[in-house]
């Protein structure tokens, strides 16, 4: 008895951890429902000018030792001010194919007179292309066909020339009633995660796994099977993210899931082995970028304001406390996610606001006057 009940523990274990394994993506490509282009009302938001059905992102370190992002998403329009919801902008950077988008297919789906499903596609000539600074490029579209109550399904490929796992937003600025996000990494590689957000995870888990490897990664850790760790998360009808009385950057309160790289490349027989894309060639990119390390300013001009907000000071650290309360003081703080200085550090002091990162900009480049 006490053995037929142990194996019949086993076998529920194994089924259910199977099931969790195969778990079906919550959205189909192209299968739209019907109530869904019928509703004209999102009950947990009224005034929802657009509402996101679902956003759905799976992440996976693939065999080529890139970070693979597939994201489908689904968006609601409400009213003509949910318009500029179908207007889709992806970021690339592309030098040295850093990241690259692949595989962009949308549809728009509509209800004609005759109360029958119009699907309306996304033309390859209307995607455009945009350069906008240092490599970083702009893929833009509008989706075909927008009206109040029509659906638009949107599924991309990211590529990512590295093992960071891009982080993942469980809101917007539109309500969204089911974002989820899946990962599947080596075990080889040691990552923390971290969560943020005030709306609840109605899906928090992760279990263990295997599959088939080959390539360049089974090269580098010379094996065929490789285990892995599958996470999952969810979140049900988050409100939209609006901007509210003294809060400069509210996007800092969505929910998100963050993955932190705790090492340099993966741990196998005791050593570790480095990706593709080494991080002196990335750390290089970042150093010569004139958004980035070249947008420290050197100028006489930020030397004299250092040079009278020092005056008389002689221990460093009170030189970083005088330059760290002007610019909290003097700068209004504009809501941005961008860790990238695009206006020249005096024009940004001239007219005294700027995005978080180019704040620091300019607080370094007034601290490297001093030293």
């Amino acid at each position: 008895m006490h053995t037929s009940k142990t194996f019949s523990m086993v076998i529920i274990i194994c089924a259910l951890t199977f099931l969790c394994m195969a778990q079906e993506p919550p959205i189909k490509w192209g299968e739209i429902p019907r109530a869904d282009l019928e509703m004209n009302c999102y009950t947990p938001d009224s005034n929802a000018a657009a509402v996101v059905l679902c956003n759905y992102g799976e992440a996976y370190i693939d065999d080529d030792v890139n970070c693979v992002l597939n994201v489908h998403q689904r968006i609601k329009i409400m009213s003509e001010k949910g318009y500029t919801a179908g207007t889709i902008k992806l970021i690339v950077y592309g030098k040295k194919n850093y990241t690259t988008i692949k595989n962009i297919e949308a549809c728009t789906y509509k209800l004609n007179e005759s109360n029958e499903i119009v699907k309306l596609d996304l033309q390859k000539k209307d995607i455009y292309e945009q350069n906008l600074h240092d490599g970083f490029t702009e893929l833009a579209f509008t989706m075909p066909g927008l009206s109040s109550g029509c659906i638009i399904d949107l599924r991309y490929t990211k590529i990512f020339k590295t093992i960071n796992i891009p982080v993942w937003d469980f809101q917007s600025d539109y309500p969204v009633r089911y974002s989820e996000f899946r990962v599947s990494h080596p075990n080889v590689l040691q990552y923390s995660t971290v969560t943020h957000g005030y709306e609840d995870f109605v899906v928090r888990e992760n279990h263990q796994g295997q599959r088939k490897v080959s390539g360049l990664l089974g090269g580098l850790l010379g094996i065929t099977n490789l285990n892995e760790t599958h996470y999952r998360w969810a979140v049900k009808n988050a409100p939209a993210l609006k901007a509210e009385p003294f809060i400069t950057t509210v996007h800092d309160y969505a929910n998100q899931v963050e993955f932190h790289l705790l090492t340099p490349g993966f741990l196998s027989n005791g050593r570790f082995h480095l990706p593709s894309i080494f991080w002196s060639d990335f750390l290089e990119d970042y150093i010569e970028s004139p958004v980035f390390g070249e947008a420290i300013d050197h100028s006489r001009n930020v030397k004299k304001i250092a040079t009278q907000l020092t005056a008389g000071i002689t221990k460093p650290m009170d030189k970083v406390k005088v330059i760290h309360e002007w610019t909290s003081k003097r700068f209004i703080c504009e809501e941005s996610h961008s860790p990238f200085c695009n206006e020249p550090v005096e024009d940004l002091i001239e007219k005294q606001k700027g995005s978080p990162s180019e704040i620091n900009f300019v607080s370094l480049s007034l601290l490297m006057r001093r030293y």
